[in-house]
């Protein structure tokens, strides 16, 4: 399971989402997203195959409640911290073709 960490350099702190693995015996964190000085947003660059499964297991979905888009970015392979996620957000730069998902946080982690 992901997890948000602060790191504070100087007067500014700055957060990640991680999570931890095991390599050689120990226990390890790997950065999955950098989430800048707001812990409370997650931007994810989306490439065609995620938004293929987004749109047919997020997106024509009647999700309820927070636990359910959990379970379905699990199925998309989207990463996001254990905080309720309480809006989601997909933005298109036209003439780029790219494609990002934003998810907004009711409250930040625990760090």
């Amino acid at each position: 399971m992901a997890y948000v960490r602060a790191k504070k350099r100087g007067d500014k702190t700055y957060y990640y989402l991680v999570e931890g693995i095991r390599e050689n015996g120990k226990v390890k964190q790997k950065v999955l997203k950098y989430l800048g000085t707001n812990p409370k947003v997650v931007k994810v660059n989306l490439d065609k195959a995620k938004i293929k499964a987004l749109a047919e297991t997020v997106f024509l979905a009647d999700i309820k409640t927070s636990d359910e888009l959990k379970t379905r970015l699990d199925q998309v392979g989207i990463p996001y911290p254990e905080s309720d996620i309480v809006e989601m957000n997909l933005s298109h730069k036209i003439g780029e073709k790219k494609f990002n998902l934003f998810l907004y946080f009711a409250t930040s982690e625990e760090v």
